[in-house]
C-alpha cells in the first residue's frame, strides 16, 4: 500500500526518525497548542490566511 503516514504528536520525536529512517520521508505529525487568538499576532495571521486562501483554518 502506498500512503502518506499521518500521526499525532507522539511520533514528533527524534526516535521516530531514527527508527523509521528513510521510510519517515513525507511523514506528517501534529501537536495541539494554544488557540490562535491567544497568541501574539494570531488574529492578524488568521485574517491574512483568510484573505489569501478564502476561508478559516478551522
Amino acid at each position: 500500500m502506498k500512503a502518506q503516514f499521518l500521526a499525532g504528536g507522539g511520533v514528533a520525536d527524534v526516535n521516530f526518525l531514527k527508527l523509521a529512517g528513510p521510510a519517515a520521508e513525507g511523514a506528517m505529525a501534529w501537536e495541539n497548542g494554544p488557540s490562535l487568538q491567544s497568541l501574539p499576532g494570531g488574529n492578524g495571521f488568521a485574517n491574512h490566511y483568510k484573505a489569501r486562501f478564502g476561508g478559516s483554518m478551522a
